[in-house]
């Protein structure tokens, strides 16, 4: 009995390093896709949710979640870098200064470098950091005078995942608006007053 204990621990064992020594040599065979990356030009499509605030004089309003969809166009500029365009909207009501609901629809604009590492195996992590322009078009058009025009930079990290027939890019981003200004009937909010808007995503990246 003891004898087939140490031999079934044994080959457990060498199983275990066997997968190891496997998973760390990240053999060409064993990849999905190994030439996507050569395109000079892509496309894709991005789901996600993302939780967003806005900040007036310094005090966070409630903070609200939201829905995104969006496209991608990629551009390979070099072996780990290329420069991403990925326009999306949102769907979500945060609350202003006032408590009141923001019935908007946010269409972002973003322009992102992203630089990858070295792929390994089916895996390849990369960061991102770029800007771009917001526009909100806001539905209670009684209460604001004018659709809302920011700029914001952001940046991000996450992880190509290779399939068969197309890459997974689950990524974590943060952005944060730069003019601000909210501009309402009764009252108008400059950006002198600290209006900034933050947004924080999970994105799920289909290329």
């Amino acid at each position: 009995m003891r004898v087939k204990r140490y031999n079934m621990r044994n080959k457990l064992i060498k199983c275990i390093v066997f997968v190891l020594l496997l998973a760390a040599t990240g053999k060409t065979y064993a990849q999905n896709n190994p030439y996507v990356d050569d395109r000079i030009v892509h496309y894709g499509f991005s789901l996600g949710v993302e939780a967003l605030s806005y900040d007036f004089r310094g005090d966070p309003s409630t903070l609200a979640f939201a829905a995104n969809v969006g496209g991608i166009i990629d551009l390979r500029l070099a072996k780990y870098l290329n420069l991403r365009f990925l326009p999306s909207i949102s769907f979500g009501t945060p609350r202003d200064y006032y408590g009141k609901p923001v019935h908007s629809i946010p269409f972002l604009v973003p322009v992102y470098l992203k630089w990858t590492a070295l792929r390994e195996g089916n895996i390849r992590p990369y960061v991102t950091v770029g800007g771009g322009m917001q526009i909100e078009f806001f539905q209670n058009k009684e209460q604001y005078r004018n659709d809302l025009i920011d700029a914001f930079v952001g940046g991000g990290f996450g992880c190509d995942i290779y399939f068969r027939w197309f890459k997974l890019c689950p990524e974590i981003r943060y952005q944060i608006g730069l003019i601000g200004g909210i501009k309402e009937k009764d009252a108008i909010v400059t950006n002198g007053d600290q209006v900034l808007q933050q947004r924080l995503s999970l994105v799920f990246n289909f290329e």
